[in-house]
């Protein structure tokens, strides 16, 4: 008989989809206009080879004169799925590569003391947040933990968080891809006894059983699911429909 006295944290952090965005404004001239300026055509006629040309130059240029009528939301409707979101683990350290975030494996898996079952709610993997990115000092998103998860600064030594937290606060050129290297976790839904619900707090909003099939495009229908959110009711589903 084996007496398990520790929890195991599973993180995955390369969870990556291609995006749309889109733009919303007030229409009319009240926001901006296409203005036109001078026009003109010139003709000519080729006697040797019996051709008529004709080039026809128009200038025009769009203009945006009250930029505030005009608010852009990045990110806000999945395309297609890239990668991240299967269940293969890094297991051994020349899998991963603090300075590039293109790996091939998804998630990692830390163990933490048996009574450790609290966390914050957007955790750091090397257990404090990169000063580039988040308040290191933010206690809302924290809760005053740190660090984030007490096995935090053994896994940081051992997969070198900190130098992927530092690398994915590089900015790179334009027109380069991104660096998609990433240290941020964000708490996601839990299932636990008595068919109670843990909602994430994720700024894709609350997910559910199957989410993860409909952002990567397998499925389009599910049924729908709706959660006790308040501090009462803990998450617990409270009614079951079909979508």
């Amino acid at each position: 008989m084996f007496l398990c006295t520790v929890n195991f944290l599973i993180v995955a952090p390369f969870i990556e989809h291609r995006m749309s965005s889109a733009i919303v404004l007030k229409g009319g001239l009240d926001t901006g206009a296409t203005f036109f300026g001078n026009s003109n055509f010139a003709f000519g006629v080729d006697v040797a080879s019996k051709v008529a040309l004709g080039n026809y130059t128009l200038n025009y240029r769009p203009w945006v004169y009250k930029p505030k009528n005009v608010v852009r939301f990045d990110d806000i409707c999945f395309r297609a799925y890239i990668r991240g979101n299967d269940n293969s683990f890094f297991t051994k350290r020349s899998q991963y590569d603090p300075t590039n975030g293109d790996h091939t494996k998804s998630c990692f898996s830390f163990m933490i003391p048996k009574t450790e079952t609290e966390f914050p709610r957007v955790i750091d993997l090397s257990g404090v947040y990169h000063i580039s990115g988040v308040d290191p000092n933010n206690a809302e998103l924290s809760d005053g933990k740190l660090p984030h998860f007490s096995s935090a600064p053994y896994y940081t030594g051992v997969w070198g968080f900190q130098q992927a937290a530092e690398a994915a606060a590089l900015e790179l050129g334009f027109l380069r891809r991104p660096n998609t290297q990433n240290t941020v976790a964000v708490q996601g839904a839990q299932i636990g006894p008595f068919d109670e619900r843990r909602l994430n707090k994720g700024h894709l909003g609350p997910t559910f059983e199957g989410v993860a099939e409909i952002r990567n495009g397998q499925t389009k229908r599910l049924a729908r699911r709706a959660y006790d959110t308040s501090n009462a009711g803990q998450g617990r589903l409270v009614a079951a429909t079909s979508l």
